[in-house]
């Protein structure tokens, strides 16, 4: 409804209005009803890939993030921990993704890396886990 509405102004009031809803969702959050609470997490998950670029190029978020020496194994290891459950329950891979690339540096997008978390953890990938482990905590 909020993109429909936006399509039928100009450009210049469109940015407006999303300029007014990303202050109020990191300016005034704490004064901002539940319903509009849920309005504006609806819209930044509506798109994950935007959110996370204005997040990590025009806000003090991305300044903040932390260079992983080995984020191929922090992916492995998501996978492991956040895939399927046993009650069936399955994550949502684009939302992990999103959390991860907002946190840890690593360029990749949103919907690639959601592709590589939901690829199955193998024994392989564990005997590799298991084996970096060992070599960490040899004596020296």
């Amino acid at each position: 409804m909020f993109k429909s509405l936006l399509e039928n102004l100009p450009e210049p009031e469109q940015e407006l209005y999303k300029k007014a809803a990303v202050d109020t969702a990191f300016c005034d959050w704490e004064n901002t009803p539940p319903r509009y609470r849920l309005f504006l997490t609806d819209l930044f998950q509506h798109h994950w890939q935007k959110s996370l670029d204005f997040l990590l190029y025009k806000t003090v978020i991305g300044s903040l993030g932390y260079e992983l020496q080995q984020p191929e194994l922090l992916r492995k290891v998501f996978s492991l921990l956040e895939g399927k459950r046993e009650d069936g329950f399955m994550p949502s891979y684009l939302h992990l993704s999103f959390v991860l690339l907002l946190v840890f540096h690593d360029n990749k997008s949103v919907e690639y890396l959601g592709d590589l978390l939901c690829k199955e953890f193998t024994s392989d990938d564990f005997s590799d886990l298991l084996d970096l482990w060992k070599a960490d905590n040899e004596p020296k």
